[in-house]
């Protein structure tokens, strides 16, 4: 699910301190790396949700551009097994909600290098033209046009190690190693396809009606292999992000 890459980029970004050396005055204070392990996650956290909202709206100074919605030009899909075997194209796929995600639980450390929190949106939205062909829960289904996906509530946790290694430079720098993302629940899931079957509007309906009824099933199938694109697609995006800025800007003293 490409829908949480840029807000977990941004976030993990900022949480680790990579904005540190240049830090809009929407967050704060940079944090210290000195200060004991909860309080500096404590900073971290709360530097994260004092600028998610600016952040979102875009910021050329950090090469941030508007997120509200943040549109991904081609998000595929392939899940082939369990009881959900689906092909899903969204082309392109725009995603509304990041700005009022809230991070919590966040745990940082600069001695292991490790940092990991949870993530709430109270509504997250994907929408946009899809192409889809498989089986959900032995139903076949097949379509092309319009799309929406609404979460409610959607939580999630992600955690990763950020070893430092020194670069021709002389400078040590982070990168993102064995990171792991995973959905920790949602109070609802409301799906809309249409186009379903060719136009078929009766069809398209009754499995319009099947998917809300069983949105747990969809979630619980489709959410890993959403997730592990979201991974790739962020920690791609967030390695290129802290490659230019060396550890000892990272965080304050």
């Amino acid at each position: 699910m490409r829908d949480f890459l840029v807000l977990l980029v941004l976030l993990t970004a900022l949480a680790s301190g990579c904005y540190a050396a240049k830090l809009p005055s929407y967050f704060g204070k940079p944090c210290s790396r000195s200060a004991p392990e909860p309080e500096l996650s404590a900073c971290a956290e709360k530097a994260t949700n004092m600028g998610i909202a600016s952040l979102t709206n875009g910021d050329r100074k950090i090469r941030v551009g508007n997120l509200n919605p943040l549109v991904v030009p081609r998000v595929a899909l392939s899940q082939g097994a369990g009881q959900i075997q689906l092909n899903l194209t969204w082309e392109p796929l725009s995603i509304y909600g990041l700005r009022d995600g809230v991070v919590s639980n966040m745990k940082i450390s600069w001695a292991r290098k490790t940092n990991e929190f949870d993530m709430t949106f109270p509504t997250f939205t994907m929408a946009g033209p899809y192409r889809a062909a498989g089986r959900i829960l032995l139903l076949p289904i097949t379509g092309a046009g319009p799309s929406n996906f609404t979460f409610t509530n959607l939580r999630l946790h992600y955690g990763y190690e950020w070893p430092l290694h020194k670069a021709n430079d002389g400078k040590e720098y982070a990168t993102i190693a064995n990171s792991h993302i995973e959905i920790s629940g949602a109070d609802g899931l409301r799906s809309e396809l249409n186009g379903l079957f060719n136009g078929d509007k009766l069809l398209g309906a009754q499995m319009n009606t099947f998917l809300n009824e069983n949105w747990r099933d969809l979630l619980r199938e489709l959410g890993p292999s959403m997730l592990d694109a979201a991974r790739e697609v962020t920690e791609s995006v967030l390695k290129n992000l802290i490659a230019s800025v060396p550890v000892p800007e990272l965080f304050a003293p």
